[in-house]
């Protein structure tokens, strides 16, 4: 099981796609962002909404942006990106071993020219962490490695290589990463994957990824790590850890709506009065100073900057995976569950929104993004609403699967069945938006109050503050 957010910079919006599976006559070519590679004569169908996400024999990949040392050099000559890797790997791989193995030769082969980068892969047995940057050689290549994670441990990336030492004999890498780590680091007599190739983390901004790990270690093995260090790569987080107790994708979903909740830098009341008096976790993107200061926010897992985040389930008894998907930032959105094996194509509100067109009622994308927009009126009143909602939908749809896994669901029932289970989540939020309107209107609380006063106020501690 994974858990993934694109995050971006409100430029895109995120859809959902199945790629069919193909076939193609010997001596096809691919077309990849920088040219063609020779095409496979038969191809896996998989569901995309950029970056490759599960195929139909439940291999499955969550990217994460990372700084590599070699990032800055020009002139790169490799003509496959992180999306090419994504994609390929799931046309081509029915385990998480063979899609490590397919893209590392095609990346050393044609060569990367993208930023650093990370993957989780899983399927049904196993898990990889995958890192992969661009080499120090004008000629294509590219430098990476993989390690198999244990199967009673968890794992987080946040924009930050997360391998440490390399076994030179259990490890998976690349040809050339033996000596462009002796290029770097001489002296050294192993090989620290993070150390070696990482390039300057949380230059701008400290703890802008680091504190996110934290927070996924602090949630699920409590108190054993610090959110505070000198610098990034002198961090005590581990590759991987075993939690406190069993997860399952609510486990997941939480993790994937953290904004530091309970903690000493939760966004809603940390720094003091910046959620302002109806606490907000959210903090806008700025590229303000103050005092010659570049403001850093915390940057939380839930996050406005999200295109979509997804959970994947790779399930070894049973011939169906599941993609859980939700458009926007989790904090507002819901996850529809789509099977690998009955799902040949997703609801239009799923696989066609546009930035410019809102389609009110039918867009998934925009039922959530409109109602993160909506609760931060009034966040601390507004966000246990959409908590009940997204709970009860939950529930549902697990019902749903167990409908599918116990034979009690018709099969050739089951991709109506679930895109209508998605299309009613998206029914369901944009109709929350407007209940919120309505209950909290004009600063009063109109209806469905309980021990809420009529006169909604100010919070006691910001009307004092800004009133002294």
């Amino acid at each position: 099981m994974l858990s993934h957010s694109n995050d971006g910079d409100g430029d895109s919006v995120g859809n959902l796609i199945v790629v069919p599976s193909s076939t193609y006559p010997v001596g096809s070519n691919r077309t990849v962002s920088g040219g063609t590679i020779p095409q496979n004569p038969q191809t896996y169908r998989y569901f995309t909404e950029g970056y490759g996400i599960m195929n139909e024999h439940q291999v499955a990949l969550g990217e994460s942006t990372c700084l590599g040392v070699f990032d800055s050099l020009p002139g790169s000559t490799g003509i496959l990106n992180i999306v090419d890797l994504t994609q390929i790997a799931l046309e081509r791989s029915t385990s998480a071993l063979q899609a490590i193995i397919t893209i590392g030769a095609l990346a050393e082969e044609f060569g990367y020219s993208d930023n650093a980068e990370s993957l989780f892969i899983t399927d049904q047995n196993d898990a990889y962490i995958f890192h992969i940057l661009k080499s120090s050689s004008s000629s294509p290549s590219a430098i990476w490695a993989a390690q198999l994670l244990p199967p009673t441990d968890v794992s987080t990336v946040m924009n930050a290589f997360i391998i440490s030492d390399l076994d030179l004999t259990a490890d998976l890498y690349s040809a050339n990463l033996v000596a462009e780590a002796h290029k770097l680091q001489p002296s050294d007599t192993t090989i620290n994957f993070k150390r070696t190739f990482s390039g300057l983390n949380e230059a701008k901004c400290k703890y802008s990824t680091g504190r996110r790990m934290w927070s996924v270690l602090n949630r699920l093995s409590p108190g054993n790590y610090s959110p505070t260090y000198d610098s990034y790569l002198d961090n005590n987080y581990p590759t991987s850890f075993i939690p406190n107790s069993k997860v399952n994708t609510s486990t997941f979903s939480n993790v994937m709506r953290d904004y530091y909740q309970n903690t000493d830098y939760d966004m809603s009341t940390v720094p003091k009065l910046s959620g302002g008096p109806f606490f907000s976790p959210s903090r806008w993107a700025t590229d303000q100073t103050v005092n010659n200061q570049t403001v850093c926010w915390e940057r939380p897992i839930a996050t406005f900057r999200s295109i979509v985040t997804l959970i994947t389930q790779s399930r070894s008894f049973s011939e169906n995976g599941i993609l859980w998907f939700a458009p926007h930032s989790a904090l507002t959105s819901e996850y529809s569950p789509f099977p690998t094996s009955v799902i040949n194509i997703v609801p239009p509100g799923y696989s066609d929104n546009s930035l410019n067109r809102l389609d009110r009622n039918e867009s998934a994308y925009w039922a959530f993004k409109f109602l993160y927009n909506i609760v931060e009126i009034k966040s601390d009143k507004m966000l246990p609403d959409v908590q009940k909602l997204q709970d009860e939908r939950y529930s549902i749809s697990q019902q749903l699967i167990q409908s599918l896994d116990d034979g009690s669901m018709p099969v050739a029932d089951a991709e109506t069945i679930f895109n209508d289970n998605a299309k009613k989540i998206v029914s369901e939020f944009w109709e929350l938006s407007d209940y919120l309107i309505m209950k909290w209107a004009d600063g009063y609380c109109n209806f469905d109050c309980g021990d809420e006063p009529k006169h909604v106020g100010y919070d006691d501690c910001w009307l004092e503050a800004i009133m002294n």
